[in-house]
């Protein structure tokens, strides 16, 4: 297949960054927006499948085509959780006002260092010509810049228990707290949450106390027993849902850019549960797709919950 400037066929072959700025942050989901502009001939027509067969490429170490792949990631659909990086740069829409006809990428990079690609634009004519922008009489392009992914520490986030009145007589023996995670700086914000162990609404640590009253030997009646029990919960970011125990039910996931824990303990004149924990992991994606992993943590015998952040992970 050969390339060439065919201008009796377009006049502008074009493409430009329309997202805020050209950098990427080199986890895999965070993405720029590219749009291509085709504009034909006076007379000529650009057909939906020759629109189709636009593709970005860049140039690999011996001068040839190559298809985005491996670090560089292209796709057709916007994900919607994640913001542009916030260093905004002026979009170069030069060439694209007067197209008539355009198709916009996405691209993503997980490149291991920083690091800045060129990309051109190749459209297909028919089976045996391709235009390139790429060339003396198009002569476009941009520039990707990867972006290591932002890092944070456990003291960029703030964790905090909220106790829940009881509602209901029949909970008398029953407490819950409501936990919840999120950025300290506003400017930050968690979008979702992806589970690395167990998953939401399974109890991922169950635990009992014996808190029975000290017997006097020399008391004739003897102390009933009584049992704390606790359980933790996790639940993912996203809809409003809630926990239910009892018939009672109380709302989660009611602020965005919080992720909600449960802590449920029971009083019982007998341990309902034995020991039991699974490891509780999550991945928190911000406003730009960096993943933070924690790791769910508890004091007390269970009375309390922690986090601690994976910096490994």
């Amino acid at each position: 297949m050969s390339y060439t400037d065919d201008t009796q066929w377009i006049s502008t072959f074009t493409l430009a960054v329309t997202s805020s700025s050209n950098k990427v942050f080199s986890n895999g989901r965070h993405q720029v927006e590219i749009t291509v502009g085709v504009t034909p001939q006076e007379g000529e027509e650009v057909t939906e499948e020759q629109m189709a067969s636009i593709q970005l490429v860049t140039l690999d170490d011996e001068g040839n085509y190559q298809g985005l792949s491996g670090d560089l990631q292209l796709g057709t659909e916007r994900d919607e959780r994640f913001d542009y990086h916030p260093d905004a740069s002026a979009s170069d829409i030069t060439g694209l006002e007067s197209t008539t006809q355009r198709r916009i990428f996405y691209v993503s990079s997980t490149r291991p260092e920083a690091r800045q690609d060129t990309l051109y634009a190749v459209i297909s004519k028919d089976d045996e010509t391709r235009c390139v922008t790429h060339s003396s009489t198009f002569n476009a392009s941009v520039t990707v810049e990867s972006v290591a992914p932002t890092q944070v520490s456990a003291d960029d986030f703030l964790f905090w228990g909220d106790a829940v009145p009881n509602p209901e007589p029949a909970l008398a023996q029953a407490s819950c707290e409501i936990y919840s995670l999120a950025f300290k700086d506003p400017a930050r914000r968690i979008v979702a949450s992806l589970p690395r162990g167990a998953g939401e609404g399974v109890a991922y640590y169950q635990n009992h106390l014996d808190i029975s009253p000290w017997e006097d030997a020399d008391e004739e009646a003897s102390v009933p027993p009584r049992f704390q029990n606790f359980y933790h919960y996790a639940y993912t970011m996203g809809e409003p849902k809630a926990f239910v125990f009892q018939g009672t039910s109380l709302p989660l996931n009611q602020t965005p850019g919080v992720m909600n824990f449960v802590r449920l303990k029971t009083t019982s004149d007998r341990p309902e549960v034995e020991f039991h924990h699974d490891a509780s992991r999550w991945a928190l994606l911000d406003q730009y797709g960096n993943a933070h992993t924690i790791e769910m943590k508890q004091f007390n015998d269970g009375a309390g919950l922690d986090f601690a952040l994976l910096e490994y992970m």
